[in-house]
């Protein structure tokens, strides 16, 4: 009795301690849109992407300098044989002490070419951090529209599972009374196992769309929910515009002038037109390198046993006999060639995808719209007459089953739809919000 009674105890503290537990996991953190774009700023890629930065502007800096002069000490005239003799090092020691300073005199405007490059090269840094806080703002919007379609898909499952059981459970009064037959009894019970399982796994596939957001937005929690729903928008010029609408018309045509004005905007672009520049600069420096830089440099010496100070001036600079420095200028004119080729790389990509992305937000937004306004709605009056008919006994099992499974292939559609145009919609006005610093 004592060891029961014992038991007892520890299996209502387990209890206890389940039901703790699983009720500190049953509240979620809800989150909207807005909130979970603004953890991107703290997204390690965009973290780098600032580090990058910095250290850009460590390189304008060390750039933007003149060579710094040289101090030279040295000691000559040491006798091997007889030593240095007596006395002090300052005064006494025969030795020939000196000291000098060497100064490079930079020719060509090398330094302007440097610090253009360098400063050129941070300006590119600064557009790549703006165009990596982008993308990792779409990665963002897309998992938690996922998150969203997520949980429409485990709340429709959910329903559909009631509805499967209270199916069941009207199979098994009316097998008691005779009205079915065995078959047809375990023919409804095996759609309800299958509602079931349906069930389970979007319950699992939710769960996994709060890890994939929590792991796009940095977070440590992955308990979440999206707290926010679909948002308004149409296929048609004068639809209605959620907050994420630009500042020009609601939905730009696809013409050549809107897309060229989205193109010149967008931050990749900026920054290879930036890179050329750089490139150029670079170009420059290396040609000024064919100008010799001249060091200047002077120093004192003296020699104690007879106090005499002697003044020393010198000037050197590389004698460009055989070498123009043509390698140097050879990189200089490859890096320049390949900057170009890689804005017309972006320039060409940059189009295509806005231009895609335009028809695809277009596109997504008619099939929205002809789902939820004509499929949806006839699909579940079909259901509804089923039921209804199934109820009196005027129709058979099959087409009741029939006609729950294609409505619940038309909410399934209308949840991706909506999941499609949320991701096409949301990525247009990013992009089209998106304007480089």
């Amino acid at each position: 009795m004592i060891r029961s009674s014992r038991f007892r105890i520890a299996a209502g503290l387990l209890v206890a301690c389940v039901a703790t537990g699983s009720g500190a996991q049953s509240a979620p953190e809800r989150l909207s849109l807005d909130s979970v774009l603004l953890r991107a700023e703290r997204h390690p890629e965009v973290l780098i992407a600032g580090a990058d930065v910095d250290a850009a502007s460590g390189g304008v800096v060390a750039a933007d300098r003149a060579p710094l002069p040289t101090v030279s000490a040295s000691l000559a005239s040491i006798d091997l044989q007889n030593g240095m003799g007596p006395g002090s090092l300052a005064g006494g020691k025969r030795l020939d002490k000196g000291i000098g300073v060497d100064w490079v005199w930079e020719r060509g405007d090398k330094r302007m070419h440097r610090t253009r490059s360098a400063e050129l090269g941070l300006l590119a840094a600064r557009l790549d951090r703006t165009d990596v806080l982008l993308i990792r703002q779409i990665t963002i919007a897309g998992a938690f529209w996922d998150l969203l379609a997520a949980q429409d898909r485990e709340a429709d499952s959910a329903q559909m599972l009631r509805s499967a059981e209270q199916m069941a459970d009207s199979a098994r009064l009316r097998l008691q009374k005779g009205d079915i037959s065995e078959q047809e009894a375990a023919r409804v019970l095996i759609e309800t196992e299958r509602a079931r399982q349906d069930d389970a796994t979007l319950r699992a596939a939710r769960r996994l769309a709060a890890v994939s957001l929590a792991q796009a937005a940095a977070l440590v929690n992955d308990q979440i929910e999206a707290a926010e729903g679909w948002p308004a928008f149409s296929a048609s010029p004068s639809g209605p515009a959620n907050r994420y609408a630009p500042a020009g018309p609601e939905t730009l045509p696809p013409t050549r002038p809107a897309i060229d004005r989205l193109v010149d905007q967008r931050a990749d672009v900026s920054a290879a037109r930036t890179r050329v520049e750089a490139a150029r600069a670079a170009l420059d420096l290396a040609r000024a390198s064919q100008v010799s830089d001249i060091t200047w440099g002077g120093g004192v010496n003296h020699y104690p046993p007879d106090h005499r100070a002697s003044v020393q001036l010198r000037a050197q600079f590389p004698w460009q006999l055989n070498y123009r420095f043509e390698g140097e200028i050879r990189q200089a004119v490859a890096g320049l060639q390949r900057a170009e080729a890689l804005l017309s790389q972006t320039l060409v990509a940059a189009e295509s995808e806005l231009t895609s992305l335009h028809l695809r937000r277009i596109t997504t937004a008619a099939r929205l719209e002809s789902i939820e306004t004509r499929i949806l709605e006839r699909s579940r009056e079909v259901l509804e007459r089923a039921e209804a008919a199934y109820a009196r006994g005027a129709t058979s099992l099959t087409d009741l089953l029939d006609a729950r499974r294609t409505f619940r292939a038309v909410r399934l559609d209308a949840v991706q739809a909506r999941l499609d145009a949320a991701r096409a919609d949301t990525e247009w006005r990013l992009r089209s919000l998106s304007v480089a610093p």
